[in-house]
């Protein structure tokens, strides 16, 4: 619904990680693709480019991004010169079922 369009970053993470398995955490991660956020599966986190590629290739990119800390401070912070294999990204069309969101007991 539109209304996902209209949640904070901070609310679409928090659905995501604390809604696993639910229609809800498909919505949020809809959004957060539409905004040009990718979800690496083998780190289960969230990372959006800040800029162009420094270096990429079929199998991958090297380059500087933002990613979601969920399980430290609950905030975005930035790696630079990174590399991102593609096969680790989920692809643009989202299913619950492949993310592993994992638990936050503390959260």
């Amino acid at each position: 619904p539109d209304v996902y369009k209209q949640l904070d970053i901070r609310t679409l993470f928090f659905i995501f990680y604390h809604r696993p398995n639910t229609l809800h955490q498909w919505l949020a991660a809809q959004e957060l693709v539409r905004q040009g956020w990718r979800y690496h599966r083998t780190k289960c986190i969230w990372f959006i480019r800040r800029n162009s590629p420094e270096e990429h290739c079929a199998e991958y990119e090297v380059g500087d991004y933002n990613y979601f800390d969920y399980a430290e401070e609950w905030k975005q912070k930035q790696l630079s010169s990174f590399r991102i294999n593609y096969s680790d990204l989920e692809s643009d069309k989202i299913h619950t079922r492949a993310m592993s969101s994992p638990s936050t007991s503390t959260r």
